[in-house]
């Protein structure tokens, strides 16, 4: 039997709820819940881990800015303390900050890019994030023990001390400090008559700024500290901390599309000019590098202000020797006159690329005034990889990894790349796709030894990874991430729409339909979730009932899309291989390393040729359990060509199992190029149909045994 799945592809996430009743993690199962006494039990189940590893180090304890937060904290720490395990309580930080702390276990309770109401629980070791390995080891122990000792009526709840809090806070500037090229930005902006702002949007997470009862910042948050050292203005959305309001129409997330609400149609063209109207803001926030006495020529009536709208805070926290000037041009006290006086000063200078974070602040999303006007009005995870790997001198990456999220156009563009560096006399960086998730990146990143690296997935998740003969660092900051793009564009006036321009006329970015997902009503639950897998049991060979029935009917639906999307009027023949057979017949022998192994060979009357190509892999990090079907074009010249592919696995802890359709846009027959439209509503259609046969099989065959 498969082990019951408790994490996702990114830790684990559930809709809060303070008590349940009978198991905590059948009730995660069932549910989707995190509860207290959950949090406690896999406390327990990480303290067995902790000590059959032999760890003596304390474990770091961090969090989110849900108010859930503190309870699941303390609970987790309740657990480890009862193993006489020492716990150090860091209150709110990033989750990036795992990447700082090499010698230590780490523990951040959060959602991550989900609604406020949702928590979770990641757990990192040695510097990356948990392997899989040892997931499934607790997972295992969570389903063997039971939740006694908890004290529903006595939850602990933690405090951290303020040196604490003052020690993670310098954590965090020394490693954006030692990682961004700082000075030179710093200079270029002279250079240009230090002119610039950048819009940032922090979902009113843990990269914001911690406030007091009145809602006044305390402190500048250390991300914000960091981008006024070059003497950057931002105009903030989201930049205090509220644990109630996270990632609520506001956030990376909310850009990307992944939260109950879409931007509208001038909400993002008002974040990349620095105005009023993005998300559901009550009001922006302008960090001004220096003191009120550097804007008074500008901004002559800033002395009159009241301290609600107007205040000074020290950008290194330990000195006033440096200092940011912090307005709130749309707080009620503001006058009205001043108020003028402010936009006009914003509308003065020169917008830089805006950065866009979610709650904990490790997904970076980036937009500027042309791309807020697209129809993708931001630069995807998949374009910033391809921006790094464009713009990089060659030889700067021995291998960018990508997950199987990623469009085609990515994969076109790296091959592309890869073979000019290859022509110019370069030794070309190698090209690996994984399955979902960072951390499917970081095992191959670790596992690869010496050279330089650049990982990422769609959504937003930028890895830089640096490995010797001996150890492996990781850099996993959307902020490192944002300062490198912004040295990068220095000779275009840090305006980064040329170099896209050049990109995307090259090769442009092609839609890929990922929805509807198979839901089956209300939501998967895990075993059947499971059922839709590869294999029947993992890693063993053995295809599932529902892998044989319906990767030959995708391959039917792909070929009626390719049809009518070339209007090729021929339809296909498909004579299923060998291959196939030896597979379903559990007579095919697995390779440890990546395949494509050809099931199936498509003919349209002699038009074009096709072979369907199923991808296997026992590699942890290529999703061994992923349905991956490949479609190549056969060249006269006997070369293959990828034309498209459908994956399908699913979703972390969500109750769905999620598809992936890909089609490349030009005619293998004509090389003529298909409208976008056309191929939005060809692969649409082609995923309502996957979704409603993968429904229909859930509903008819799983659920009626």
């Amino acid at each position: 039997m498969k082990t019951v799945r408790l994490f996702g592809t990114s830790g684990i996430r559930g809709i809060y709820v303070p008590g349940v009743s009978g198991d905590s993690v059948q009730s995660f199962i069932e549910n989707n819940s995190i509860s207290p006494a959950f949090a406690f039990r896999f406390g327990l189940a990480l303290a067995q881990l902790y000590r059959s590893k032999q760890s003596t180090r304390p474990v770091e304890l961090w969090r989110d800015v849900r108010e859930s937060g503190v309870i699941l904290a303390g609970a987790v720490a309740n657990a480890l303390q009862r193993h006489n395990i020492a716990v150090v309580y860091r209150d709110i930080a990033p989750t990036t900050m795992y990447a700082y702390r090499h010698e230590h276990w780490a523990i951040v309770i959060t959602a991550s890019h989900n609604p406020a109401e949702y928590n979770g629980i990641k757990v990192f070791h040695r510097g990356r994030p948990l392997q899989l390995m040892y997931e499934q080891q607790l997972e295992t122990i969570m389903m063997q023990i039971d939740d006694a000792g908890f004290d529903p009526d006595n939850p602990m709840t933690l405090t951290a001390e303020q040196n604490t809090i003052q020690h993670t806070f310098q954590m965090q500037m020394d490693f954006l400090q030692k990682n961004t090229p700082l000075d030179r930005i710093k200079q270029q902006i002279n250079q240009h008559g230090g002119r610039f702002f950048i819009p940032l949007d922090l979902a009113y997470g843990s990269a914001a700024c911690p406030v007091d009862k009145d809602g006044i910042i305390t402190r500048l948050s250390p991300q914000i500290a960091i981008l006024l050292k070059p003497g950057i203005v931002i105009v903030g959305y989201g930049c205090i901390r509220d644990g109630k309001r996270t990632n609520q129409r506001i956030g990376a997330a909310y850009a990307y599309g992944e939260t109950a609400d879409m931007p509208g149609a001038d909400e993002m063209t008002a974040f990349a000019q620095g105005q009023y109207g993005y998300g559901s803001p009550e009001e922006r926030i302008l960090f001004l590098p220096g003191s009120v006495h550097k804007y008074s020529s500008e901004l002559p009536d800033l002395n009159a202000l009241s301290n609600d709208v107007c205040y000074e805070r020290s950008i290194d926290d330990n000195t006033n020797r440096n200092t940011a000037l912090i307005l709130h041009p749309d707080h009620h006290l503001m006058p009205s006159d001043t108020k003028n006086m402010v936009e006009q000063f914003i509308r003065q200078m020169t917008p830089l690329p805006g950065l866009m974070v979610d709650c904990d602040a490790d997904r970076i999303l980036v937009t500027t005034q042309s791309l807020a006007k697209t129809s993708i009005p931001y630069l995807t995870g998949d374009a910033m990889i391809r921006f790094f790997a464009e713009n990089a001198p060659p030889e700067t990456y021995s291998e960018i990894a990508f997950t199987v999220e990623s469009g085609l156009s990515l994969e076109v563009a790296l091959k592309s790349t890869q073979e000019y560096h290859q022509k110019q006399g370069f030794k070309p960086f190698d090209i690996r796709k994984v399955t979902v998730g960072d951390r499917s990146i970081i095992d191959v990143f670790m596992s690869a030894g010496a050279g330089i690296r650049l990982g990422g997935e769609p959504s937003g998740h930028i890895i830089f990874s640096y490995g010797d003969s001996k150890t492996t660092r990781l850099i996993d900051d959307p902020f490192v991430t944002w300062l490198r793009l912004i040295d990068l564009i220095q000779d275009t006036s840090f305006n980064i729409d040329p170099v896209l321009d050049i990109m995307f006329k090259a090769i442009p970015e092609v839609y890929c339909a990922r929805k509807p997902d198979s839901r089956a009503g209300a939501g998967l639950t895990l075993s059947e979730k499971q059922s839709l897998e590869l294999w029947e049991t993992s890693q063993s060979g053995i295809l599932s009932n529902y892998a044989k029935v319906f990767i030959p009917q995708y391959i039917l639906f792909y070929c009626d899309m390719l049809r009518k999307v070339f209007d090729w009027t021929s339809t296909a023949e498909i004579i299923m291989t060998d291959n196939w057979s030896k597979l379903v017949e559990s007579r095919y022998s697995i390779p440890s390393d990546g395949r494509d192994l050809p099931i199936a060979h498509i003919a349209f009357d002699g038009l074009v040729e096709l072979n369907a190509l199923l991808y296997l892999d026992k590699r942890l990090w290529a999703g061994p359990e992923v349905i991956r079907i490949g479609f190549e074009t056969i060249h006269s010249s006997g070369k293959h060509i990828r034309l498209g592919e459908g994956i399908f696995r699913n979703s972390g802890t969500s109750p769905k199992n999620a598809g992936y359709h890909k089609l490349w846009i030009e005619d293998p027959v004509t090389g003529h190029r298909i409208n976008q439209q056309i191929l939005e509503s060809a692969l649409t259609e082609l995923a309502q149909k996957r979704a409603a046969f993968t429904d229909t099989y859930v509903i008819d065959i799983l659920r009626k045994k």
